[in-house]
């Protein structure tokens, strides 16, 4: 069956991260070992939860995981806490008025090819100084990668969430998001997810997202409060393109439910 039909609001990601100003992007400058990778996904899923948005940060996940080289850019987000660490500890301070952090981002397309169907997706986490990321942005869009985030003529056609480690969690209200995929090159380290036969390989995309509105998601124990923003221009982008088998389209369907 079609990825479009089995797919539920929660699947994959699409975020891209820069200024409001000039685009700010530059290739794989911070390198990350495998372990390193595999640590940011489990905060990632960790901080996700079991509720809403869970499923697409399981597959936000794997493409961090992936191998694909990140990508280093300037984001601008307003309602946000800032997080200064002390060893292993958190000290949060309220912040009211937009401010500027890195974050590093990988973009992914989803293609089941015998129906020519996408999903198209990014995820992206501050950048630290110890490598523990205190936030993701998660949203994707169908198709060509373009939708927005209100209900308006029936619901929206892109879905976005924020997650703040370690249980707050918000989905995007209103807004919008675009991801173009610009070229494809050779093969990924690995692509695992549960279920799913595919074949991943590195490419290169141009993004964009405007997250104008986000509300709370009703998820067990979310710490949640306020409405964070998120907005960006068009960027360079690298992640990877991964085909699935239309047998296992369902799987992903499954844990998007």
């Amino acid at each position: 069956m079609r990825l479009r039909r089995l797919a539920a609001p929660a699947l994959l990601g699409l975020v891209v991260v820069a200024c409001q100003g000039e685009p700010v992007a530059s290739a794989n400058t911070n390198g990350l070992t495998s372990a390193q990778r595999a640590s940011i996904a489990s905060a990632l899923v960790d901080a996700a939860g079991t509720g809403d948005g869970a499923a697409g940060a399981g597959l936000a996940a794997a493409v961090i995981t992936s191998g694909a080289p990140v990508t280093r850019i300037i984001a601008t987000r307003d309602g946000f806490a800032s997080v200064a660490r002390i060893g292993d500890s958190n000290v949060a301070a309220s912040v009211t008025t937009a401010e500027g952090a890195v974050y590093n981002v990988v973009a992914f397309e989803i293609v089941e090819p015998a129906f020519n169907d996408t999903i198209m997706g990014s995820v992206a986490w501050d950048v630290t100084a110890d490598n523990k990321p205190t936030s993701f942005v998660v949203s994707y869009a169908f198709g060509e990668g373009t939708g927005r985030f209100d209900m308006a003529d029936g619901g929206p056609t892109a879905y976005g969430y924020v997650f703040k480690s370690p249980s707050a969690g918000w989905t995007a209200t209103t807004g919008s998001a675009t991801l173009l995929r610009k070229s494809v090159g050779a093969a990924c380290e690995s692509f695992q997810y549960p279920g799913v036969q595919a074949t991943c390989r590195l490419a290169t995309f141009t993004g964009a997202i405007d997250i104008v509105g986000s509300a709370a998601l009703a998820t067990p124990n979310n710490s949640a409060t306020g409405s964070p923003t998120f907005s960006i221009q068009s960027t360079p982008i690298n992640g990877v393109m991964v085909e699935v088998t239309p047998s296992t389209a369902a799987a992903i369907a499954r844990r998007a439910r």
